[in-house]
């Protein structure tokens, strides 16, 4: 999530699984699904490219990360606010609650699927 937040998009995408599926949002807050690390590059790399076009940031706030784990095999809740600054300094701030299952391959944890949904409505 930090990879994202700082778009870097080599770390970010090294953390997924080959098959990974997301369902996500794009910048009009409609709703994507993403079904390979390939999708998610294309998808993550536009989304990267027009906030910096915007001149704009992002911000995690944690609030609650729960994780359940196997050998191979992991599960997390993580709820947030999601913050984006835009250039002229303008806020919006979306509570978030993201699913991620994870799998462990050559000792290596990746995000083999990730959901996010509001927890909320958004503030302004």
């Amino acid at each position: 999530m930090n990879a994202f937040v700082a778009m870097d998009l080599d770390r970010f995408i090294g953390g997924l699984t080959d098959d990974v599926v997301a369902f996500e949002f794009d910048l009009e807050n409609k709703p994507v699904r993403l079904e390979s690390q390939t999708e998610v590059a294309r998808w993550a790399g536009m989304m990267f490219a027009e906030l910096k076009r915007m001149n704009a940031t992002m911000k995690l706030d944690v609030q609650k990360i729960s994780c359940q784990s196997g050998s191979a095999f992991a599960y997390c809740t993580v709820e947030f606010n999601f913050s984006m600054v835009m250039g002229d300094g303008s806020t919006m701030t979306q509570p978030t609650r993201n699913t991620v299952a994870l799998r462990k391959s050559g000792g290596v944890w990746k995000w083999a699927h990730w959901h996010s949904s509001p927890s909320a409505a958004p503030a302004h």
